[in-house]
C-alpha cells in the first residue's frame, strides 16, 4: 500500500474524532477565564497588565488556552457535566459594612458552602445549590433551609 494511499482514510478518520469530540461543547472556556483573571490583577497596574497580556498574546499563551479549552475541557465539560479546570476549591471573603462576614467555597459539583459568621458570633453553615434557575440553601444533611432563618 503506498502512503499516499493512507492519508485519505487518516484524514477521514480525523476529522471524524474531531466532530464527535467537540460536538456541541459551547463550554465555559474555564482554563482562558483562569487565566484572563489572573492578568487582571497581576499586578496593580494596569500598564504591567497590559504588557502581560501582549506577552500573553506573543507567546501563544491565551491561543493555546483557548485550543485547550475548545477541544478538550469544553468537550469533557459537555460529555460529563464537570470541567477539570472549574473552580472548585477557590474561596471568596466577604465582610459587610457591619463587620459581618462570609466564606464560600466552590465545590466541585457546581454547589458553594457558605459559613458566615454575624458580629455577634453567631456562625451559620450551609450550602447553595442550583436547581435549574432556582438556588436552595440547605444543611450538611441536605435539607432546605428556610431563608428567613438566615
Amino acid at each position: 500500500m503506498k502512503p499516499s494511499s493512507l492519508l485519505k482514510p487518516l484524514g477521514v478518520a480525523i476529522t471524524t474524532v474531531s466532530l464527535l469530540c467537540s460536538s456541541g461543547c459551547m463550554g465555559s472556556f474555564s482554563l482562558t477565564h483562569k487565566i484572563y483573571n489572573w492578568n487582571q490583577h497581576a499586578s496593580g497596574e494596569r500598564w504591567v497588565n497590559e504588557m502581560i497580556f501582549v506577552v500573553g498574546l506573543i507567546l501563544p499563551v491565551y491561543s493555546l488556552s483557548l485550543l485547550a479549552d475548545g477541544i478538550v475541557f469544553n468537550s469533557i465539560q459537555w460529555w460529563s457535566g464537570k470541567n477539570p479546570v472549574a473552580a472548585a476549591g477557590t474561596q471568596k471573603r466577604v465582610i459587610g459594612a457591619d463587620g459581618s462576614m462570609a466564606v464560600m467555597t466552590m465545590r466541585a459539583d457546581g454547589g458553594i458552602d457558605v459559613m458566615a459568621n454575624s458580629v455577634d458570633g453567631d456562625v451559620a453553615h450551609f450550602t447553595l445549590v442550583r436547581n435549574g434557575e432556582k438556588v436552595t440553601a440547605v444543611d450538611s444533611k441536605g435539607k432546605a433551609l428556610d431563608m428567613a432563618a438566615l
